[in-house]
């Protein structure tokens, strides 16, 4: 039994001796090394860096909603929504979402918004209720109530 250990404990030891010596073999890099290879393709790194950091602005400031209308859509969808919201339909709703929307996100008039959000969120609309759990747990329109915000979620 001692003896197989001792054999066993022989070869772990020559194996990771000879992984030692085979890794020692390879020449480590250099830092002048490294960063000459950097410099190399610095120019193609800078401009990618500029092409992400201009993408990256107009990302809009949230993922969800999908759309998130701007103040100069205010006119155009208050007039869609008198036009077309003479009965109750699935565009109507998202205009009105739209334009609940543009009140929050926009900052101009967040109470109103939320307001709008809630009356969807009666009415069985998806994305109201969403919006609501968000306006709850974030504060806008109406004070942070996280609890019943995550409810809503």
């Amino acid at each position: 039994m001692f003896r197989r250990s001792l054999t066993s404990v022989a070869l772990s030891a020559s194996a990771l001796l000879s992984y030692q010596s085979f890794t020692a073999c390879e020449k480590p890099k250099s830092f002048s090394d490294e960063l000459q290879r950097l410099r190399k393709i610095e120019k193609e790194m800078t401009e990618r860096w500029i092409k992400d950091e201009e993408g990256w602005r107009k990302l809009p400031s949230r993922v969800w909603p999908v759309n998130q209308p701007q103040l100069d859509q205010l006119d155009t969808i208050n007039k869609q929504i008198q036009r077309q919201c003479t009965t109750k339909s699935a565009r109507c709703d998202e205009l009105r979402f739209d334009l609940a929307t543009l009140n929050v996100f926009n900052n101009l008039d967040t109470e109103l918004g939320y307001s709008m959000y809630v009356e969807l969120a009666k009415e069985g609309n998806v994305d109201g209720i969403v919006a609501v759990g968000m306006c709850l747990v974030e504060g806008y329109g109406v004070e942070q109530n996280y609890a019943l915000g995550i409810d809503y979620l």
